[in-house]
């Protein structure tokens, strides 16, 4: 009796699961665990399938109730082989890190590389309360803070700061790594993002200035996005409403990014910036046929003479029109006229107090 595996005709790729598990880990689960065990495990080897697939997934792909998935990786983390780290409120928002085996094999015939590993643990979490007293570095995690609706857990921010340090990448080119994944994918994991930070560290991209340079190439959408949330001032994401609006001014109108700029400035006339706003700017420019920025330039110097001209107008006629009146009368009358208005206010006066 024997077992042999046959020559593929045509590779399709592989998924190489340790020994250690097969031997010692797998007998221990029943056939649910397993089998969410391994397709996450796939998953995780899988680039394309990191940030698109969650528990909810698996569990539709194992025709599986979400709950077992989640009971799986309960038995597994007690098992001590999966580390998870919480990113939300709700019981499934965590991803999963799978331990590497064989370590953790080593690590059990020398106690004191667990040790090790506790240091290396304790060494990430005190670098990590320094460089939050750095004030670029805190600006940093602030801004990763909001656009990700949760504060970095310490693993997320040790990888963060292994990118800074690693890939020498500065931290507002991070922060747009950050934006450009929530942008790309409802709720992109680490890896997703570190994924972004090693292509862009591929391309000699590690300042913001060749960032932006990438991404009004590469990256038209995007670099649309940004450049009009910062020309209104918002530091937030975009709502789904906004983008969609950009989507209208972009595609459907097929506007310039000028011009839409152009209008994101008239916000200067409002208290509080904001894409209504601007979306009716550009709605009125269109209607007018402003398709450009030259265009909306040239019309608003043919309006602006015609109001001062009126202006300056009412204002000449109303100091002639006083003029006027003044040079009716001599000096030698205009001042018996005041010395008669004097005398009669006086009178009045005295008249009023008996």
């Amino acid at each position: 009796m024997s077992y042999r595996i046959e020559e593929p005709m045509i590779d399709l790729g592989n998924t190489s699961i340790e020994n250690i598990f097969i031997q010692e880990y797998m007998p221990q689960g029943n056939g649910t665990a397993v089998k969410v065990y391994l397709m996450a495990y796939f998953c995780a080897k899988e680039p394309k399938y990191q940030a698109s697939w969650d528990h909810f997934t698996i569990a539709k792909n194992l025709n599986l109730p979400l709950d077992e998935v989640l009971r799986a990786w309960e038995f597994w983390e007690e098992k001590e082989i999966v580390r998870k780290h919480v990113w939300g409120s709700e019981p499934d928002e965590y991803d999963i890190e799978f331990i590497n085996l064989k370590q953790l094999y080593f690590e059990k015939l020398q106690p004191n590389s667990q040790n090790k590993r506790k240091t290396a643990y304790t060494n990430d979490v005190a670098a990590i309360i320094a460089t939050r007293k750095d004030e670029t570095t805190n600006r940093m995690f602030n801004q990763i803070s909001s656009l990700t609706r949760r504060p970095l857990v310490a693993v997320e921010m040790s990888s963060v700061l292994n990118w800074i340090r690693d890939y020498n990448m500065a931290p507002d080119v991070v922060v747009e790594a950050f934006r450009l994944a929530y942008e790309k994918k409802s709720r992109p994991n680490i890896r997703y993002v570190e994924g972004i930070i090693r292509n862009w560290y591929d391309m000699g991209i590690t300042h913001p200035t060749e960032l932006e340079s990438h991404l009004e190439k590469k990256e038209v959408d995007f670099y649309a996005q940004n450049a009009i949330r910062k020309a209104l001032g918002l530091a937030r994401p975009l709502t789904q409403k906004e983008l969609g609006m950009i989507k209208v001014w972009t595609k459907e109108w097929e506007l310039a990014l000028e011009l839409i700029i152009r209008a994101c400035d008239e916000n200067i006339k409002i208290t509080n910036p904001n894409f209504n706003y601007t979306h009716k700017i550009l709605e009125r420019w269109k209607s007018e046929g402003l398709t450009t920025v030259e265009a909306v330039e040239k019309a608003a110097e043919k309006r602006t003479p015609a109001a001062s001209k009126s202006s300056s107008s009412q204002k000449k006629n109303s100091f002639h029109n006083f003029d006027g009146r003044m040079q009716k009368y001599s000096p030698e009358e205009l001042e018996n006229k005041y010395l008669n208005r004097h005398r009669n206010k006086t009178s009045d006066q005295k008249g009023g107090n008996s």
